[in-house]
């Protein structure tokens, strides 16, 4: 498994027990996004999606926070001036959350501190999500004048409903873990000292599943949420120029 595993500056990728977990790895800047963590994970997801050794993925950030959202100090080329490059890009970005929906493994969703933006996004990517009680998750990108990357309307209504969606894309709300749990956007809610060892026992259930009924009750469930969803960079960008 390690030599089809390939060089990743911003995500750690670990393989114990057929599970594999991804961490995000820039705690200094409270694993805020760039154009290189959205590479990184296509390629972590590309190597889990070719091995046959892994039966879960667990997505987590290293240190208190799971992940801030995109990093002011290094702009994305989402924000490029040339129309093309930003297409490309948010190309990429769909890349990464088909990457996904693509995969035979059931994904967990270890969810620390904050998730806001872009991180709240890659929570949602994850099948199961189970948080710290400390956790604040957020949408703020339309009090920044931004779309939601990546489908991310689509997906935030098929988790929690038209009218809710509203209230969390359209003020840019901050939730708590209890109501984002009582709204759907978590599965359990736990505390700190209780993360690893919560999300330890939910990957022994999930890895003693075989493995095609897995795959297809969560192949079945994405399709029947997200159906309609198209490409964020088609829908907003494509006629761009």
């Amino acid at each position: 498994m390690s030599s089809s595993i390939p060089s990743l500056e911003t995500v750690g990728f670990a393989v114990a027990d057929a599970v594999a977990t991804l961490t995000i790895a820039r705690p200094d800047s409270r694993n805020a996004l760039t154009d290189q963590v959205c590479i990184d994970l296509i390629a972590a997801l590309g190597a889990v999606e070719e091995s046959q050794d892994i039966s879960v993925v667990v997505l987590t950030g290293e240190g208190p926070v799971f992940c801030a959202g995109g990093d002011r100090n290094k702009p994305s080329r989402l924000q490029s001036d040339d129309p093309t490059e930003r297409l490309r890009m948010a190309r990429r970005w769909d890349t990464l959350f088909e990457g996904f929906d693509r995969l035979r493994q059931p994904t967990v969703g270890a969810l620390r501190g904050a998730a806001i933006g872009g991180g709240a996004m890659l929570a949602l990517a994850c099948d199961l999500r189970v948080a710290e009680s400390n956790l604040i998750l957020r949408f703020p990108e339309v009090l920044m004048g931004q779309y939601l990357l990546a489908s991310g309307t689509a997906r935030v209504v098929s988790e929690v409903g038209p009218a809710r969606a509203r209230d969390l894309l359209l003020t840019g709300r901050t939730i708590d873990a209890a109501t984002a749990e009582r709204w759907g956007l978590v599965n359990r809610v736990v505390e700190g000292r209780e993360l690893d060892e919560t999300v330890d026992e939910l990957c022994g259930v999930l890895r003693d599943i075989p493995a095609p009924v897995a795959t297809l009750t969560r192949q079945s469930v994405r399709a029947a949420s997200y159906s309609a969803i198209p490409g964020w960079a088609d829908a907003h960008l494509g006629s761009a120029g």
